[in-house]
């Protein structure tokens, strides 16, 4: 929630300033963009009121956990606690939002660059609020709680049964998918866009992983985010073109 807040802050203050003498590579209406801020909206406030009454793990809890009970696709994520690859996973989602930023280098960049960050705040209100109110709706337990050489205070921790699926996976996928989409309605036909397409690709790929080997997702919390992601940072250019 802190990393979108800070995000959203910082593109409000471009977005008001480069509103005027934008070419019509993508339109604006009150409907259309209401209604995407609307949903998001209410998925946000929706996992806010949930997040109220979450339930925390307590010892009695965590000392019945069995990884028995996890399927083989995710089971083996349990032995997993890597506190250096959450760190550097942090460092790929905060570097991840100052993508949209690199539109400011060209004309058509600046001239598209009002809507564009209007729609990175839409797309990352609707992608946040969608995967908040899923961890809670869901409750899953992560991975590293049922690992018996991780410290019992981080397994007490508020956000130890929000799993399912990856908030950081989710939002760097969203900000590279949606960042390669922009880039080719600007610049069509442009040589760059292999590259920067198989740099969308995989860059989140690589936040899963590390989210997976820091014990905080199972395998399929990553690749749920990286699909919801992807499939929200190519529909909301899309959306508005």
């Amino acid at each position: 929630m802190k990393h979108f807040l800070f995000c959203s802050l910082i593109l409000v203050g471009l977005v008001v300033p480069q509103m005027q003498g934008q070419t019509d590579i993508y339109k604006t209406s009150l409907s259309r963009d209401g209604a995407i801020i609307g949903l998001g909206a209410a998925t946000m406030t929706g996992s806010l009121v949930l997040q109220r009454n979450h339930p925390k793990l307590t010892p009695a809890d965590i000392e019945r956990l069995d990884p028995n009970t996890i399927s083989g696709f995710d089971r083996w994520v349990t032995k997993n606690w890597d506190p250096r690859a959450h760190q550097i996973s942090n460092g790929i989602l905060f570097s991840s939002y100052a993508l949209p930023f690199a539109f400011l280098l060209d004309k058509s960049g600046k001239d598209n660059f009002g809507k564009l960050g209007l729609m990175s705040l839409e797309g990352l209100l609707l992608n946040n609020g969608i995967g908040n109110l899923t961890k809670h709706i869901s409750k899953r337990v992560r991975p590293y709680v049922y690992n018996p050489s991780v410290p019992l205070a981080p397994k007490l921790s508020a956000n130890s049964n929000l799993s399912f699926f990856s908030g950081h996976t989710s939002n760097v996928a969203f900000m590279y998918f949606f960042t390669a989409q922009a880039h080719q309605d600007l610049y069509p036909g442009s040589s760059a866009q292999p590259y920067i397409w198989t740099a969308a690709a995989l860059v989140p790929a690589v936040q899963g992983l590390l989210r997976v080997k820091a014990g905080k997702h199972f395998l399929s919390d990553v690749i749920a985010g990286y699909a919801v992601g992807a499939l929200v940072g190519i529909l909301v250019p899309a959306i508005h073109r």
